[in-house]
């Protein structure tokens, strides 16, 4: 494939064709409006082992009929040797929560000595979470999310082809460290940057993402990186519009990362999704190799690289006429 996709009406009419309805987008989680009271709650988490505190979701019984009444009766006695079986099952239960109390150095739990990229399971157990104290607006604030400017910039484009690496936060959240943007027809990269994030990190999946503290803390003192998602969001505002359509793949993460709402796009793992293919195959790695003969995500992840492979293949998809 050519760097330059030529443009023409009829390869925009037939691209088109292509980008997701605001329905499709909310069926496979991107958000279109910010998240209302009871989400909010849902993401509080433990203050030890930094789980999710969600609750039961359990249902109301339905109040019983008469016939169901009967047999709850001849169910009684069953329901004694049920009673015996739980509660042994109870006292069998793993603990909720586990967790290390100490910190990393030099790769290594300081409570015991773990060794820290091997993840090992927690060295202290409790039978229940506690919850963490959170400040006034802490949540709503972290996850504000923000709709594309409705005034486009001079240098808007039709499309842009979006990729982003993520790090952990010590909150247990996914954290945007990298972002790179291409413009879909030139092929130009319009935004490729480090971004370091605004919260303390676990980790920075170094393996997948490409991207070491080092890294970031060098593009720091050297002001060669954006400085969190909002920097970021506003860098790659400046060529998309609220008409920009963003090509991805499983590109929800990416946007809930930065905390932005986009209701135009072309997820080729949702297009891939619809043309029932086997998990595996529905990988970029995969589409990429099977489609255009690109062999990418050899070890560690590249945005710019794995940007370009999602505008191929969006391009393969018009050009054969899917």
């Amino acid at each position: 494939m050519d760097d330059l996709i030529p443009f023409s009406e009829l390869y925009w009419e037939q691209m088109q064709t292509l980008v997701h309805s605001r329905e499709e987008l909310e069926a496979e989680g991107y958000r279109m409006e910010g998240l209302t009271g009871e989400e909010i709650e849902g993401l509080k988490r433990c203050r030890d082992c930094g789980c999710r505190l969600r609750k039961s979701g359990k249902k109301k019984p339905k109040p019983k009929t008469d016939v169901e009444e009967d047999l709850n009766i001849l169910d009684d006695e069953d329901d004694k040797e049920n009673d015996k079986e739980k509660e042994k099952k109870e006292k069998e239960k793993k603990p909720q929560c586990r967790f290390h109390p100490g910190t990393v150095v030099a790769k290594r739990f300081t409570c015991c000595n773990a060794f820290h990229p091997h993840n090992p399971p927690g060295c202290v157990e409790h039978d229940g979470h506690t919850p963490r104290a959170y400040g006034p607006n802490e949540l709503e604030d972290d996850w504000t999310f923000y709709p594309t400017p409705a005034t486009p910039s001079p240098d808007t484009r039709l499309a842009v082809a979006l990729d982003c690496e993520m790090g952990t936060s010590f909150a247990g959240d996914a954290e945007l460290i990298r972002i790179s943007a291409v413009d879909y027809f030139s092929g130009r990269v319009l935004v490729d940057s480090l971004v370091y994030p605004a919260v303390a990190m676990a980790h920075f999946n170094t393996r997948y993402s490409g991207v070491t503290r080092g890294m970031l803390e060098t593009a720091r003192r050297d002001n060669a990186c954006l400085h969190g998602r909002d920097e970021a969001r506003t860098a790659v505002w400046q060529f998309v519009g609220p008409h920009t359509v963003l090509v991805m793949h499983g590109g929800k993460a990416d946007l809930l990362a930065l905390r932005w709402i986009h209701g135009q796009a072309i997820d080729t793992y949702m297009v891939e999704s619809g043309r029932d293919m086997g998990s595996q195959k529905r990988s970029l790695r995969s589409l990429a190799e099977g489609m255009l003969g690109w062999r990418i995500q050899g070890g560690e992840h590249d945005s710019v690289e794995d940007a370009r492979a999602c505008r191929g293949v969006v391009h393969w998809y018009v050009e054969n006429g899917l």
